[in-house]
């Protein structure tokens, strides 16, 4: 099945992934990048849809990708926002990316 869902971007600049939405406020998810002794955790602050386009799978495509491009950079992430937080429960593949605070 095609993803009819518009593509991702990633602007590290403004630490910021996000769907461009054109005629929109754009879907996103805001993050912070912190060092945390000798690794990079991606804290996953808050995602954001416009009401009219919530529920057409924008934030999970959105977080999802979050979660796979801090796998392919080795960095950890924190989901602070609850939205990632239950995306990630759901996504056993990805649990070894938690960071453990305790541990921090």
């Amino acid at each position: 099945m095609p993803d009819r869902l518009p593509p991702v971007q990633h602007d590290p600049q403004s630490e910021q992934f996000f769907i461009d939405l054109e005629d929109q406020h754009n879907a996103k998810l805001d993050y912070t990048r912190q060092a945390a002794g000798e690794r990079t955790v991606l804290d996953l602050k808050a995602t954001f849809v416009p009401p009219g386009k919530r529920n057409q799978g924008l934030a999970t495509k959105i977080v999802m990708t979050a979660f796979r491009e801090a796998e392919a950079e080795g960095y950890k992430i924190r989901p602070s926002c609850p939205f990632t937080r239950a995306l990630l429960q759901r996504k056993p593949g990805f649990q070894h990316l938690r960071v453990d605070d305790k541990a921090s």
